[in-house]
């Protein structure tokens, strides 16, 4: 949706779907949903499944960059080899205000919900959600990566030793210059009384 009088009225909305979706993403237990806008269709069903094929957010995870860039974080599942579908983080972007959208890259394996945080040198760091199934259900932390491009190319994910994770989301905001603020659950595992 787009304001020209500064949020008092908006139009739209304009679907940017094909803007920010690779075709091989269009899949749904690793089988291509030929009909998504189908009632029938794989898609309408993944609810049941739990096996969302892509997601954006969360809600409050966007961010302008001082360079006017608009950065969304996004996440997608990707058949890794033998029908494994896998959590890949990643990033799309706008620099003409929203008007066209173009596709970032993936941030790595078992990355999934996920913010954005502009660093004082300009950079963009990313704290993501841990899907590794390797490291649960007590070892799990948070990932981390860096772009140095504005959020269209990533380093390769670190494990943040010091942010334990139910696998959870968590957020992160500044606090001033130097610090960042951290919130999530802090707990390997998740609790008897929040399944």
């Amino acid at each position: 949706m787009t304001s020209t009088d500064n949020g008092l009225t908006w139009a739209g909305p304009v679907v940017i779907h094909e803007q920010v979706v690779k075709p091989e993403w269009e899949t749904l237990r690793g089988r291509p949903d030929t009909k998504p806008h189908n009632p029938k269709s794989r898609a309408q069903r993944w609810e049941k499944d739990w096996h969302q094929r892509y997601g954006c957010g969360p809600g409050n995870a966007m961010v302008q960059l001082k360079s006017g860039r608009l950065l969304v974080p996004a996440r997608h599942r990707e058949d890794i080899g033998q029908g494994r579908l896998r959590s890949f983080a990643h990033s799309f972007y706008s620099d003409d205000h929203g008007a066209t959208w173009k596709l970032g890259g993936n941030i790595g394996l078992h990355t999934s919900e996920c913010q954005f945080i502009e660093l004082n040198d300009g950079s963009v760091r990313v704290i993501s959600r841990n899907e590794s199934a390797e490291d649960a259900p007590d070892n799990l932390r948070h990932l981390t990566s860096l772009s140095q491009d504005g959020g269209v190319t990533w380093s390769a994910p670190q494990r943040l030793e010091q942010l334990i994770t139910p696998r959870c989301h968590g957020a992160v905001e500044r606090h001033d210059a130097k610090t960042l603020l951290f919130s999530a659950p802090a707990s390997p595992i998740r609790q008897a009384e929040h399944p």
